[in-house]
């Protein structure tokens, strides 16, 4: 994960070392209960509300949600949030 600051913005990049998310499914990751078609073998199958929460709180700040196609393996999004408005909500 890295945080750092560009212009009024607070930029937010998470990377994992996953198989990645397919482009077919890019544009349903941020949906509500949406799981994807990777089997997952964990301990621990997630509910598929994480990244529309994470995208529904980046909107309701002014901000934005997003994955980038770095061409990396495994999968990388960012967030990035207005400072503004959480410097003026301290």
């Amino acid at each position: 994960m890295q945080l750092r600051r560009r212009g009024a913005d607070a930029v937010i990049d998470v990377m994992d070392e996953g198989p990645g998310i397919s482009p077919e499914e890019r544009g349903r990751v941020f949906e509500p209960f949406y799981q994807g078609n990777t089997v997952y073998t964990g301990p621990v199958k997630g509910t598929g509300l994480g990244l529309a929460i994470v995208r529904e709180y980046a909107t309701v700040h002014q901000g934005s949600a997003e994955i980038i196609d770095d061409g990396s393996p495994g999968a990388h999004l960012r967030v990035i949030l207005p400072t503004r408005q959480m410097e003026a909500a301290a």
